[in-house]
C-alpha cells in the first residue's frame, strides 16, 4: 500500500501562493486604513471649518445688538456711539491689549482681524443672563448706563501662532472685571482669515459694494465728519464676507505644493492680491515639508441684524 504526501515543490508552491495571499490582504487592509484616515481626515477638516464659521457669524449677528427701553428708544445715539463693526487689514492681534492696541503688521499668511460691538444683557451688576455672549462663549452683562458706550461687549476674531509654531483662529475679548483682556484659541490650524465688508450706500439695508479695511479707512480720511467722531463709513456696514483657510492634520493624495487658493476667486485675487495680501494663497511659496497638508477653503456672507443707534421706521414709537 503507498502512502500519499506533497513533494518538495508542491510544499514550496503551497507555501509562495499563500504568501501571495497574505501580502494581497495585508495590502489591501493598509489601503482600507488609509482611506479611513483620509476620510477621518477630510471629517475633521470640514467640522474645524464649519465650527469656525458658526463661531463667527454667530458674533457677526449680534454685532450692534442693544437692548431698546420699553418706549422703543435706542440706549445711545447713532453719532456719539462707536462702530459696531471694525477691522484691520494683514495685521497681527495681541490678546492682553485693550481693544484693537498693539497690532502689528503683517499677519500670518495677510490674515486680518474682525473687530465686532454689541451690548449685553442681564444686569450690569452681574455676569449676565446669558442671552448675549462674546467670541469665547461667555455671558456678557449690560453696560453701566453711565459707561452705555464704551461698557459695550468686544468679540475680535484674527490669526495668531501658538507656541509650536502652528497656526491658529483666535478669540479676544474683555475680561469679566471690565478692565483687563483675555484670548483665547478657537480652532487649531486656520493659516489664513480674509474679511470683506459690505456697503450700504443709499440706505436700503442691502450691501452696495464690498470692500477691505483699507478701503474704508481711506474713505473715513475723506470725510470730515467722521474725523469728528460723527458718521463714520463703518456704519455703513452691513454684511461681512469671511473666507478662512483651514490645514487639516493629514495631507493631500494629489500633487504637492502646486495648488493656488484665491479666498474670494480669481477674479478678486487677480484686481486686487497686489494691494490685498494674503487673498491668495500659493502653496508654491511654501517649505517643501508644509505642501503637501490637507487644505480647505471656507467662506461666507453675514448680513448684520442689528445696527446700533438705528431703526426702522416701522419701529418708531407713535
Amino acid at each position: 500500500m503507498r502512502a500519499a504526501g506533497m513533494t518538495l515543490v508542491e510544499m514550496l508552491v503551497c507555501l509562495v501562493l499563500a504568501m501571495l495571499l497574505a501580502l494581497a490582504a495585508i495590502g489591501l487592509l493598509m489601503s482600507s486604513r488609509a482611506g479611513f484616515s483620509a476620510q477621518d481626515a477630510g471629517v475633521r477638516l470640514d467640522e474645524s471649518g464649519l465650527y469656525a464659521l458658526a463661531v463667527i457669524e454667530r458674533a457677526v449677528r449680534q454685532a450692534g445688538y442693544e437692548n431698546w427701553s420699553a418706549q422703543g428708544a435706542a440706549l445711545v445715539d447713532e453719532l456719539a456711539s462707536s462702530p459696531s463693526i471694525i477691522g484691520l487689514d494683514d495685521a497681527l492681534q495681541q490678546d492682553a491689549s485693550p481693544a484693537l492696541e498693539s497690532v502689528s503688521s503683517p499677519g500670518v499668511n495677510g490674515s486680518d482681524v474682525l473687530a465686532l460691538r454689541f451690548f449685553g444683557s442681564g444686569d450690569s451688576s452681574g455676569d449676565g443672563d446669558g442671552t448675549m455672549v462674546n467670541c469665547a462663549g461667555a455671558a456678557v452683562p449690560e453696560p453701566a448706563r453711565d459707561d452705555l458706550d464704551a461698557g459695550r461687549g468686544w468679540s475680535i476674531f484674527h490669526v495668531a501662532r501658538d507656541s509650536s509654531g502652528e497656526p491658529e483662529l483666535r478669540c479676544k475679548y474683555r475680561a469679566r472685571n471690565g478692565q483687563s483682556w483675555d484670548g483665547e484659541a478657537i480652532v487649531p490650524g486656520v493659516e489664513g482669515m480674509q474679511v470683506l465688508y459690505g456697503i450700504d450706500a443709499n440706505g436700503d439695508g442691502l450691501p452696495d459694494r464690498y470692500a477691505r479695511a483699507d478701503v474704508l479707512y481711506k474713505m473715513d480720511q475723506a470725510t470730515a465728519a467722521a474725523a469728528n467722531g460723527g458718521a463714520s463709513i463703518w456704519k455703513d456696514v452691513v454684511a461681512v464676507r469671511v473666507a478662512l483657510l483651514v490645514r487639516g492634520t493629514g495631507f493631500a493624495s494629489e500633487a504637492a505644493g502646486d495648488k493656488v487658493l484665491d479666498f474670494f476667486g480669481a477674479r478678486y485675487s487677480s484686481l486686487n492680491a497686489s494691494v490685498d495680501r494674503g487673498v491668495r494663497f500659493d502653496e508654491r511659496a511654501l517649505p517643501a515639508s508644509q505642501r503637501k497638508r490637507l487644505r480647505r477653503l471656507f467662506s461666507l456672507a453675514i448680513p448684520l441684524k442689528h445696527r446700533a443707534g438705528k431703526k426702522s421706521a416701522a419701529a418708531q414709537p407713535t
